[in-house]
């Protein structure tokens, strides 16, 4: 059946149920929702949640770089763009109108690190974990914010609940491992 998720509706979920758009849009008449997005509606009492609606608009995009970071609470500067990894052939001006930085790796390496993340809002959202999140950083250190990198391993390396082997596993998968452990020799 036809389901909010918490507090937004996406017209795709009534098609794949079988229920015609003029049906839909008489749900979305007497629940007095509204478009937030196309083919997505949200009730009235909600506050809109920027991160999540990205998300539904873009399932197959993974929240990355200085986003994850916010989002895991390693961060407390809310991102101005929302920054994403997707497979390698995609538009980035997709992204781009909906303020959105699009990060490309190739389809083998997009699930590597996903976890689901919290927004501000308490909505779940694709995101990676800390250690890809740096690994990511690192990998674009010399296209975004170049303190952003170096900061933010010097943080994880204090952190009690590190995962120095995982860190090292996604940095020889993306090829940074050499750097990685020029960080690490120094800051450990």
């Amino acid at each position: 059946m036809l389901r909010f998720r918490r507090g937004y509706i996406l017209a795709k979920d009534a098609k794949r149920y079988g229920i015609s758009y003029q049906a839909f849009f008489v749900l979305v008449k007497e629940f007095s929702l509204e478009k937030a997005a196309p083919g997505i509606y949200v009730q009235l009492s909600l506050t809109l949640d920027s991160l999540y609606l990205f998300s539904l608009r873009h399932p197959k995009a993974v929240y990355s770089h200085s986003t994850a970071l916010y989002l895991l609470g390693f961060s407390d500067r809310d991102p101005l763009n929302k920054e994403i990894t997707v497979s390698k052939g995609q538009n980035p001006k997709t992204y781009a109108q909906e303020g959105g930085k699009a990060h490309f790796v190739e389809a083998k390496l997009l699930g590597l690190g996903v976890v689901s993340a919290v927004t501000p809002q308490g909505n779940r959202v694709p995101s990676y974990n800390l250690e890809r999140t740096l690994v990511d950083l690192v990998r674009s250190r010399n296209k975004g914010d170049p303190d952003l990198a170096p900061a933010a391993l010097k943080n994880y390396v204090k952190l009690k609940e590190r995962k120095i082997p995982l860190l090292l596993e996604y940095a020889k998968a993306f090829r940074v491992e050499k750097i990685i452990n020029s960080y690490l020799d120094v800051l450990l």
